[in-house]
């Protein structure tokens, strides 16, 4: 399994914890991202 499957397979609580931090602790950008999975590598995310 490669790195972009296992963040396509995060829960969406996992999700958020990781990538909410991202922006400046804006877990809203992390929260619509989740919703655009599946990514089909880190480009697409």
């Amino acid at each position: 399994m490669n790195t972009v499957d296992k963040v396509n397979n995060l829960s969406k609580s996992d999700f958020i914890s990781i990538f909410g931090n991202v922006f400046e602790k804006t877990s809203w950008i992390a929260e619509k991202t989740y919703e655009l999975k599946p990514f089909l590598n880190f480009k697409a995310l």
